[in-house]
């Protein structure tokens, strides 16, 4: 299955624009068992967007409802 990431951006954002082709290359180069692999990037007229591996479950927002993180700091 393929996610899509699509920005909703005007087209007077092009310093978002910038940062989101930016992300979408690095994403692109990432190789990792923890990341999710992006397979292509891109624009099609005015709209960005990342194609990456859809991953089924819960959205970061709502799991970090669920729980608490506390940053653990040594000594």
């Amino acid at each position: 299955m393929l996610a899509l990431k699509v920005p909703l951006l005007r087209d007077d954002e092009r310093q978002k624009a910038a940062r989101f082709q930016v992300e979408a290359k690095a994403a692109g180069r990432l190789r990792h068992p923890n990341i999710v692999p992006a397979f292509d990037s891109g624009r099609v007229n005015s709209q960005f967007y990342i194609a990456s591996q859809f991953i089924d479950g819960n959205p970061l927002s709502i799991i970090l409802k669920w729980q608490t993180y506390r940053l653990q700091t040594s000594s």
